[in-house]
Parts: structure tokens; sequence; C-alpha cells
């Protein structure tokens, strides 16, 4: 059986991938990419580098031939991060937030970073050291949580961002850094959330 005899019998079994074809991808390509539901040029087109790579039958011939048809390089959110030296383990997370570039990060609040599964202060501190920016923390975490305003602010000077922080200061600390009326109400917050922590 000839070339265009295998092509013609793949083409029955699998008709669907003819754009695929067309275009110049090999059979295994163009029916992973039919696979992975991706049949037509608009549907590859809203998929980054990452995610095309990923699809079964994809090397590096089948992705260059997939951006000539697209007219454009497809973007990679991983080499972003690389390029912007973030750690590897904010990287793998922000891939599964699919959150791409700094603009996303930048319109997020401290504390939506920090909720994200596997991220930490210590990593996220190094997040902004790479990125040469710092998150706002609103005092809206701590007054949320029945605290004033004005103990939000001492929280957030002091570095103590969120409940697990709250936490894990001590209470020489916190009594060293509150008045008695507010030890007392950030007591009340930690008995209320130790269910969560």
């Amino acid at each position: 059986m000839g070339k265009a005899d295998s092509y013609k019998k793949f083409l029955t079994d699998c008709p669907e991938a003819k754009i695929w074809i067309d275009i110049g991808l090999a059979p295994y390509a163009a029916k992973g990419l039919c696979k992975a539901g991706i049949l037509d040029l608009e549907q590859l087109g809203k998929l980054n580098r990452d995610e095309v790579c990923a699809i079964w039958g994809i090397g590096e011939l089948a992705l260059r031939i997939c951006e000539e048809a697209l007219g454009r390089v497809l973007s990679s959110p991983r080499g972003y991060w690389k390029d912007r030296e973030v750690p590897k383990p904010a990287i793998e997370i922000f891939l599964r937030e699919r959150i791409e570039t700094q603009e996303q990060l930048m319109a997020m609040q401290k504390g939506q970073i920090l909720s994200l599964k596997g991220m930490k202060p210590t990593l996220l501190a190094q997040v902004e050291e790479a990125l040469r920016v710092r998150f706002s923390f609103p005092l809206s975490y701590w007054t949320e949580r029945g605290l004033r305003k004005k103990t939000a602010q001492t929280l957030n000077a002091a570095g103590i961002l969120t409940l697990e922080q709250l936490a894990a200061t001590s209470q020489a600390d916190l009594e060293r850094m509150l008045n008695t009326l507010e030890y007392r109400t950030v007591q009340v917050i930690l008995r209320q959330a130790k269910g969560i922590l």
C-alpha cells in the first residue's frame, strides 16, 4: 500500500482529521488533535504551546506545522514564567490555575494568591523578588473576620497576613503588638477558625 493509499484509508477511518492532513501533519499527530477534541484552527488557536505539546502525537515538527497554519507562534506560559526567573513550584501552581501572565497575577490580591493550593508565604516572597513587585494585602481580609481597622493594620504591618500565620504567632508576640481588647478579639477569631486551620 502506497503513502497516498494509507492516507486515504486513514481519512476514511478518521474523516475529521482531513483539516490536519491538509496542513501537512502526519496521521498520528492529526489523530491526536482529533482525540483531544481539536477539530479546527480556531480551536487550536485558543491553546497555548504547552497545551498543544501535551497532546499525544504532537512533537516539535507538528508544533511548527500548526504554528505555520495559524500564522503565529503559540505562547508558552511555562517559558514566560521561566524567563522571569519565577521559582519552579510557583510556575506549577500558576499553570494549574491558568495564570499565564504577570498582568493576570497582578490583578489578584495577596490573599487570593496565598489561597492557591501549594502557595506559601515564603514562595510568594520569592515570586515577588523575581518579578520585582509587592502584592497588596487589603485590610478587608481581617475586617471581614471581625477585626477593627487599626488591628488589621497592626497585623499587616507585622507581616501577619493570613489566619495560618496568625495561629503560628506566639501569644507573647501578639500581647506585645496588640492592646488587651484587640488581643481578646484575635483569640476569639482564632478559636472560631480552629476547625478550618
